[in-house]
């Protein structure tokens, strides 16, 4: 684990670093957000690599071999194809249906449980709550905030 967490705080640090310089082009109220997530992300990062090296000088937490089943390898395949197709489909189909679907969707996936014709409750409770938390994005987004999301052929 010391191994792969230094890894990716050496990466995250890249990647922050990389966003605090862009965040110099622009303009100086505009930049404020950017900035303190990267600085955030930056810190953070610092302290993942500094626990990692810790790890490693004390001899813990040895590598773990990745124990992902075959099943596990399948659903992470298949969710990152769902997240490319939500993707594309915000661009042509709006946001808030390509939300909906996408959310219904990863969540059905996800579910740790078995839906069934019997125990139809898991379905309903997935479908309403992309429906209202896709509507209240929206909602949020367009009337309080009045920043325009992507609107496509259906929204």
């Amino acid at each position: 684990m010391a191994k792969s967490d230094k890894t990716a705080g050496v990466l995250l640090m890249v990647l922050f670093g990389c966003g605090l310089f862009m965040s110099t082009a622009f303009p100086e109220r505009s930049a404020y957000f950017p900035r303190f997530i990267c600085i955030v992300g930056l810190f953070l990062s610092i302290l993942l690599l500094i626990g990692a090296i810790r790890k490693e000088k004390k001899g813990q937490d040895a590598d773990v071999p990745s124990t992902i089943t075959p099943a596990q390898r399948k659903r992470l395949l298949i969710m990152g194809v769902m997240i490319i197709l939500y993707a594309v489909g915000v661009a042509y189909i709006g946001f808030t249906v390509s939300s909906i679907v996408f959310m219904t969707a990863a969540s059905w996936l996800l579910y740790p449980g078995k839906i069934s014709k019997d125990n139809r409750r898991p379905a309903v409770v997935i479908v309403v709550a992309s429906v209202v938390i896709s509507v209240a994005i929206y909602v949020i987004f367009k009337n309080l905030l009045y920043v325009p999301l992507p609107s496509g052929l259906l929204i």
